[in-house]
């Protein structure tokens, strides 16, 4: 690879001449990231020390990029500071009053999540922030934003498709994969805001592919299968009477923990038209579930005997069951039948760790 030009130059100069904030604030990147050596030049070995020095003098300077990593480095404690997340708001605060888009998104995490005795936890601020870095340009906010628009998020966001439809647009066009598979979906599907668009569908979904994200892959086979004949004479869509005449019921188990069983949504076009009974919740602490307090609740054991539950209650048993498990969802699956196994008919994973 190739370094560039400035780099090089700035890697070639004596350090203790550098004056210009930008450069300081570059120098500082380079320390805290480490650079490999390119042919003669020998790159910069790793020192958070020494990143820290280049930011401070940049950031004394009004450099904003580097008054955002001076606050990162205190909140995270790196280099030879303590951790100090007052320090840290501080130069988070000085980095957006400039408009710097991940000052504002960390301020926003911040009020999130709250911090004891520093900052109360404050979901309407939090938001306020993220519309901030939404707008700057920050991308991670961008998808945020669409996913409260979509969902609504209790009386400080209405829900809004086409808001969020706006928000997972801008982020898909910034490459975001997650944003490129959820619009690739609202267009195929559509939804009494969004018309159906399915040549623009496939666009995003193959977009979304490319950029590794399973369920867009699994969701581009789906429609392949569906769609495009076997051969010319026995398309997927017409299947034979024998298989219908068999009850089959699926329950859906969702990814997280604490996703939600939206994404799943897109089998119901293709269960409909196989004419499958298939069933879909929201596991305890997601977000239509209830979400207590007590973390003694978070058990494999606990969502094991949660899907044994929804079981009893659809009257599914071993002639009949299926469980289909997307990413956690299929660890879960998994569990469920090491244990139940006695009442499955079949199990599917989909997209889950190796």
């Amino acid at each position: 690879s190739e370094l560039d030009t400035d780099i090089i130059n700035l890697l070639n100069s004596n350090f203790s001449n550098i004056k210009d904030r930008t450069l300081q604030s570059t120098l500082g990147c380079l320390f805290h990231e480490g650079i490999e050596g390119v042919d003669s030049y020998a790159g910069i070995v790793q020192n958070k020390i020494e990143a820290m020095k280049w930011y401070r003098l940049a950031a004394a300077q009004g450099d904003a990029n580097a008054q955002f990593k001076v606050g990162q480095m205190y909140s995270n404690g790196e280099g030879d500071v303590a951790k100090d997340e007052n320090e840290g708001i501080k130069w988070y605060r000085l980095a957006a009053a400039q408009g710097h888009a991940h000052a504002h998104a960390a301020i926003g995490f911040l009020y999130e999540d709250g911090i004891e005795d520093i900052i109360e936890q404050n979901m309407e601020e939090a938001v306020k922030w993220y519309h901030l870095a939404a707008e700057h340009g920050h991308v991670n906010t961008q998808f945020i934003l669409g996913n409260f628009y979509h969902y609504g998020f209790e009386d400080i966001v209405k829900q809004n498709m086409k808001e969020a439809f706006r928000w997972f647009r801008i982020a898909a066009i910034h490459d975001f994969p997650d944003a490129q598979y959820i619009l690739g979906s609202i267009l195929y599907f559509g939804n009494d805001d969004i018309p159906k668009d399915k040549t623009n569908a496939k666009v995003w979904l193959h977009e979304a592919a490319t950029n590794d994200n399973t369920n867009a892959q699994f969701l581009l086979g789906l429609i392949s299968l569906h769609f495009n004949p076997i051969s010319t004479s026995a398309p997927l869509d017409c299947p034979n009477s024998s298989f219908l005449s068999v009850k089959i019921k699926i329950l859906l188990l969702h990814g997280g923990p604490a996703m939600t069983h939206e994404y799943m949504q897109c089998f119901e076009p293709f269960f409909i038209k196989e004419q499958f009974e298939f069933y879909q919740y929201d596991q305890l602490g997601s977000f239509y579930s209830d979400q207590p307090k007590d973390s003694s609740l978070w058990t494999t054991e606990l969502f094991v005997e949660e899907v044994e539950q929804v079981r009893k209650a659809i009257g599914a048993d071993a002639s009949n069951f299926y469980l289909l498990g997307n990413s956690w969802g299929g660890i879960l699956a998994m569990e469920y039948a090491l244990k139940y196994q006695q009442y499955l008919k079949g199990l599917i994973v989909s997209n889950m760790m190796a």
